[in-house]
């Protein structure tokens, strides 16, 4: 088993390309961090946030890879399954050294456990069932049209009404982002294109952010619906999820990733209705600092 270090991620992204786009769903993540660091060379010279990354290679080829960033390091586990998933990460991490630590592993729920329990001091951040649409959403735009809903982009004046929606959001799944970072985030993405907002009868209800991330790949997230406009049949999730799922086909998506809570059947429904299938459990842990 071989750990090579690159320092330019134009050569990692060529490097583990193909082996990451094996499994789209589970490897989105990096994915999305690799494609942002070759932008960011194609267009500034240089990168503003990705140190480098490592491939973990044996005889059958590359078999996981980690991305080492200013603020952490994330290490995609390997698929499903994978008996040596703890020898593997543990050579990676003897690689690393004191150059950074891994900080974060994602993907397959089995996997990744195995991985936290044989190199220890990691905890959940976060895990759930990932979803892929690769078709159009199922949705019928004319009907929720008839019914009083509108969709549109967000815009520089719903900033501060998605703000307090995401903390509202954060709160009730009580997630671990930082509560800090929410309001460069929201403008960040509003800025970009990347949130979209749900209308019941004429007042915003729900919205649900949508990314592309590249490689023929979107993802969603959040998704969050006001609690006084749940119920009552419009499906607000459901619609404006569908609706940003329409957007990123525009946008070349052929592959559309959301993760879903376990604990939510009304959501992890709603995404099927919508043409959403499950791929499996989905984990996401930290080192404990």
């Amino acid at each position: 088993m071989i750990v090579t270090f690159f320092d330019d991620p134009r050569a990692q992204l060529a490097a583990v390309e193909h082996f990451l786009l094996n499994d789209r769903v589970f490897n989105m993540h990096q994915l999305r961090i690799l494609s942002r660091a070759a932008m960011d060379v194609r267009e500034l010279g240089g990168t503003k946030d990705v140190i480098g990354g490592y491939t973990v290679t044996d005889g059958a080829g590359i078999r996981a890879s980690a991305l080492l960033t200013s603020r952490r390091g994330l290490f995609v586990s390997p698929l499903l399954g994978d008996a040596d998933s703890a020898r593997i990460v543990e050579a990676l991490a003897n690689e690393m050294g004191d150059r950074n630590e891994l900080a974060d592993i994602v993907g397959h729920a089995p996997s990744v456990a195995a991985i936290a329990e044989a190199v220890g001091n990691f905890r959940t951040f976060l895990s759930g069932t990932l979803y892929a649409l690769e078709r159009a959403p199922i949705f019928d735009f004319a009907r929720a049209h008839d019914a009083g809903l509108r969709f549109r982009k967000a815009m520089a004046d719903d900033a501060p009404q998605l703000i307090a929606w995401q903390h509202d959001f954060l709160d009730e799944l009580k997630l671990k982002d930082p509560r800090d970072q929410v309001a460069d985030n929201v403008h960040r993405r509003v800025e970009s294109g990347q949130f979209f907002i749900a209308q019941a009868d004429g007042e915003p209800a729900a919205y649900a952010g949508g990314t592309n991330v590249g490689h023929g790949i979107g993802s969603i997230g959040p998704v969050y619906t006001t609690p006084d406009c749940r119920g009552g049949g419009k499906k607000l999730g459901q619609a404006v999820t569908a609706f940003a799922c329409a957007h990123l086909r525009t946008l070349g998506a052929e592959t559309i990733v959301l993760l879903a809570d376990v604990e939510n059947p009304v959501s992890n429904a709603a995404y099927q209705r919508i043409g959403f299938t499950a791929r499996g459990d989905f984990s996401h842990v930290e080192r404990i600092v």
